[in-house]
């Protein structure tokens, strides 16, 4: 059950931040105010670790690695927009 509670987490933080990528793209209407700011990194970070305490070893790896390959994903969107 932590896992699932965790996993779910994990993609509303991941949410949030594809959301704050999109706005400022104007791809998505709407506002990034400070709750979703707070929301992003917390809702991330708590659902990574919930999902990852109750996780098998051999899921362990493929967990962090979605979930880092997700956020670099982000990164680049953020970096290589502007210079479109």
């Amino acid at each position: 059950m932590l896992l699932i509670a965790g996993l779910f987490l994990l993609a509303l933080g991941l949410f949030c931040g594809a959301f704050l990528v999109l706005v400022p793209l104007g791809l998505v209407n709407g506002s990034a105010g400070l709750v979703l700011w707070i929301l992003f990194p917390a809702f991330t970070i708590a659902g990574y670790l919930m999902a990852a305490i109750p996780a098998e070893k051999t899921a362990l790896p493929l967990l962090s690695k979605v979930t880092g390959a997700i956020l670099i994903v982000l990164v680049a969107i953020v970096v290589v927009a502007p210079l479109i």
